[in-house]
């Protein structure tokens, strides 16, 4: 009888286990994010099952077409301008848990106070997973996410940040692409459009073997950058859309920054497939063990897995980075670089002098400086 007792309070605490509710049920309770720079919680992490509908007196999220549902919330500190949230939960592959249409709403102001909504998105495709930006923030605020599943879904779900500062507006040309002063990871919303010039991609064997027959670069971005400290370049490309075919060239600029004439390919990477999943579909770039430096088009190559060799840059040497989306989808991508070499920088530097011309650099009580910008 003791046993069946025992056993008994054993099943209702169990139950009372699996119903209760997330601590994070509340926008009060928030689950503050430890890092917000490219970070990625475990899979499964967390969980909107058993937790109670937000009760809206008004403003309710926008894009919330079944209304108030079983949501959670968190919230982070802005670090940078812009901020990438992705809420990944039964995807096809690489499931990040068991949340199917997830919808994700980001917020200015606080819990106790007014809320402001900043952007709000939900699974309209049923792929699961669904991906917010917004630019603007203030760095030092904080601010406030709600994650839910569409139509009463409950399940869990992983959670992925990456606030950053956006480098300057992408281009699709390599005269004027957008110039790296640090190898800080980012993300690219879109990517349409082949710019002025179609052909720049023209000398890529890997694409075409030499056959022109096609418009290679069709949806590109272009980067360069001078490198500061010998050293090697990985990084990791992962379009926005899972499913996306993205490809890409590095090239060195002999005649500089600015100046295309003359590039030269040092790694070509044209991989791709019809269907997905596929080793040759989703992340792509240039990482340690990897040994090949080109990879044709489609996935038939022995060594087809959708990563190049790490490069060997060198100190001085300007280089190049074409990103094409061959799926033509629209969906831009996120980089995050490694390695041991990094990219040149500004160059601060302040001239600061006596208001009174004292040579000496002797200031006194109540004097001003006069403070010069000399930065290069």
């Amino acid at each position: 009888m003791r046993k069946l007792l025992l056993l008994a309070v054993w099943m209702l605490s169990g139950i009372g286990y699996l119903f209760a509710q997330p601590a994070n049920d509340l926008c009060e309770n928030a689950i503050l994010l430890p890092e917000v720079s490219d970070w990625c919680s475990d899979r499964n992490a967390f969980t909107n099952e058993a937790a109670t509908p937000t009760n809206w007196t008004n403003n309710p999220p926008t894009c919330h077409d079944s209304g108030a549902q079983n949501d959670v919330w968190f919230t982070f500190v802005a670090g940078a301008t812009d901020v990438t949230i992705i809420i990944r939960g039964n995807t096809a592959s690489a499931a990040g848990g068991t949340l199917r249409l997830p919808e994700v709403t980001l917020f200015g102001g606080n819990c106790g106070g007014t809320f402001n909504e900043l952007e709000c998105t939900t699974d309209a495709t049923g792929s699961h997973i669904v991906e917010l930006y917004k630019g603007g923030l203030i760095v030092g605020q904080t601010y406030i996410i709600q994650v839910q599943g569409r139509d009463g879904n409950e399940g869990t779900f992983q959670i992925c940040i990456n606030n950053y500062n956006a480098p300057s507006e992408p281009e699709s040309d390599c005269p004027t692409a957008s110039v790296l002063c640090d190898k800080s990871p980012f993300a690219v919303q879109a990517v349409t459009g082949a710019g002025q010039n179609r052909r720049e991609m023209d000398d890529t064997q890997c694409f075409s073997g030499g056959s022109f027959s096609i418009n290679i670069e069709s949806n590109s971005t272009w980067f360069t950058w001078i490198c500061e400290d010998t050293g090697t370049l990985e990084f990791d490309l992962n379009p926005l859309s899972e499913a996306d075919d993205l490809d890409f060239v590095v090239y060195e600029l002999p005649n500089g920054v600015g100046n295309c004439a003359g590039k030269q390919i040092l790694r070509c990477m044209a991989s791709g497939d019809s269907r997905y999943p596929s080793p040759c579909m989703g992340p792509t770039g240039l990482r340690a063990g990897s040994t090949d430096t080109s990879e044709n088009a489609g996935c038939e190559g022995a060594g087809d897995d959708n990563y190049l060799r790490p490069l060997d840059m060198v100190s001085g040497t300007a280089y190049a980075l074409v990103i094409n989306n061959f799926t033509s989808s629209g969906n831009g991508f996120s980089i995050n670089f490694g390695g041991t070499g990094t990219f040149r920088g500004p160059e601060a530097e302040f001239l600061v002098a006596s208001e009174l011309g004292n040579d000496d650099n002797t200031i006194c009580i109540n004097e001003n400086l006069v403070i010069t910008d000399i930065s290069q």
